[in-house]
């Protein structure tokens, strides 16, 4: 992210099939809530969140679109429809991505984001502070918005397959799993090495890969509240976010594990199990939590107590 106060983005890998197999769920949020960001909608029915500066963004089940918080250059003003499948909260911008393949933009648009390519053929979206990625089908990608430090010069070779863009840096995976970051890549050391990447986040001074072993890597010049130092150890490690001072990890029980500086302290959180989807703005935090069902041991614990209490009475009554 920016070496100045911008933010960084949450990258979005949207297949159009993930909307309709992904859990549900309650949001939940917490950090500053100064705009309103951290309010959190009501509903039990949503798949996907994204946080900007000082907004949030959220998917509900039926494709249809949310957004809370500091309204800046209407950018919670969401498009109409049931139709989207992918969601992406910049600084002060927001992009979804459609089921028919092309990306919808509102908000701030004085840098072109804005301004999203054309095309059916979209299967993954990241806004940044002010710039944006997309991925095609193809693996080809395409960039647009603030150019300032070379964020929107793409890496040469094609066959991508993951995309995310921070505030002044973007970072994506090679088709032979290895990373390529490009931007502001004087104020980063270099890439880890290796073939074995499945997922990547560009924060705001610092960036993030998932292994494919399920170990987190992170890097930076800066490292201000333990964002890249204090990485959780295991492997069982699935999805990251990377925000402004802050890293997320989810685990493949479903359990969120945060750490760095979200306004909330500097330590390590772990949250509940139950987290499908999960985003870090500015510095303000979203999850997603599946709403747990009484299972059907419970349910015969509970009838097992009610009937010994029948029994008691009845015993009592004589």
């Amino acid at each position: 992210m920016a070496i100045w106060g911008v933010w960084l983005c949450s990258a979005t890998l949207a297949f159009f099939s993930w909307a309709s197999t992904t859990q549900a769920g309650v949001v939940i949020a917490w950090g500053d809530n100064s705009e309103g960001q951290s309010n959190t909608p009501e509903g039990d029915d949503f798949v996907s969140v994204s946080g900007g500066f000082w907004h949030s963004l959220a998917l509900r089940e039926d494709g249809s679109l949310e957004a809370w918080g500091e309204d800046g250059p209407a950018v919670n003003d969401v498009p109409s429809g049931n139709d989207f499948v992918a969601i992406s909260a910049g600084g002060t911008h927001n992009l979804a991505l459609k089921d028919d393949g092309s990306i919808v933009a509102w908000g701030e648009n004085n840098f072109g984001q804005g301004e999203p390519p054309l095309g059916d053929d979209f299967i993954a979206i990241s806004a940044g502070a002010n710039h944006n990625l997309a991925l095609r089908d193809d693996g080809s990608i395409e960039a647009w918005g603030k150019d300032t430090y070379a964020q929107n010069g793409l890496p040469s070779g094609g066959g991508f397959l993951a995309v995310d863009a921070g505030g002044v840096h973007s970072l994506a995976i090679r088709a032979d799993g290895s990373l390529a970051m490009w931007g502001a890549v004087d104020e980063f050391p270099l890439v880890p090495e290796g073939n074995d990447f499945v997922d990547v986040a560009a924060g705001g001074f610092h960036s993030m890969a998932l292994r494919q072993d399920g170990t987190i890597e992170a890097w930076t010049s800066w490292d201000f509240a333990g964002e890249t130092t204090d990485i959780p150890p295991g492997k069982s490690f699935v999805d990251i976010e990377a925000g402004w001072l802050s890293s997320m990890a989810i685990r493949s029980n479903g359990s969120l594990v945060v750490w760095g500086d979200l306004e909330t302290g500097k330590s390590v959180v772990e949250l509940g199990e139950g987290i499908v989807d999960f985003a870090a703005g500015q510095s303000h935090a979203l999850a997603i939590q599946v709403v747990p069902e009484p299972s059907t041991v419970l349910l015969l614990a509970s009838a097992a107590v009610s009937l010994l209490l029948m029994r008691r009475r009845r015993s009592r009554n004589g």
